[in-house]
Order: C-alpha cells, then structure tokens, then sequence
C-alpha cells in the first residue's frame, strides 16, 4: 500500500484517491495507516483533502440504521483511531 502513495505522489497532475477498507485499520496500524493517506495528499498543487465516511462502514451495532450494513465494520475505537489522523492533517477541509 505504502509503494502505491509513492507514486501517486510522483503524478500530482492526475491524482488517485487512496481507498481505506474495513479490514486494513485491523491488518495495520490505524494511526500509521490513517498518517500515510493524509501524507498521500501533501504534494504540490493540492488544496488538500476531504474524509468521507460512509455511514454502512462501522458497525451495525454502531450504525443499525445503515442501508447495508457490513457486518464486521469499523468499531468505536478503530474509527477513532483511523479518522483522527485525518482530521488533524493541516491538509484536512471542511466540506461546504
């Protein structure tokens, strides 16, 4: 995963989108993981970044409302530990 970031770095013109699933915040570390995406965004010509999450991700016993839940989400804690990262990011924008 951490290759990937290298080179969209290198392609700051047409940038990627880092995509985050469930099962990696569990495979790595949540605050390392959510430290390397941010990082993904700090190249030239960007403006910064926006977190999206989306509200089938954490739990059902979080979010039993969700259209389509996934039944092994994101817990309390692993979205906390995934999405402070982010939000603390220089680079991080309020969405208007």
């Amino acid at each position: 995963m951490r290759d990937c970031f290298a080179k969209e770095r290198a392609e700051p013109a047409a940038p990627k989108i880092p995509v985050v699933t469930v099962g990696d915040p569990r495979e790595w570390d949540a605050d390392a993981l959510a430290r390397v995406t941010a990082q993904a965004f700090e190249v030239p010509g960007l403006d910064g970044f926006r977190v999206h999450l989306d509200a089938d991700v954490p739990d059902p016993v979080v979010t039993p409302a969700a259209d389509s839940p996934d039944p092994d989400g994101l817990r309390p804690g692993e979205s906390d530990r995934l999405l402070r990262p982010l939000l603390a990011s220089r680079f991080a924008r309020a969405s208007t």
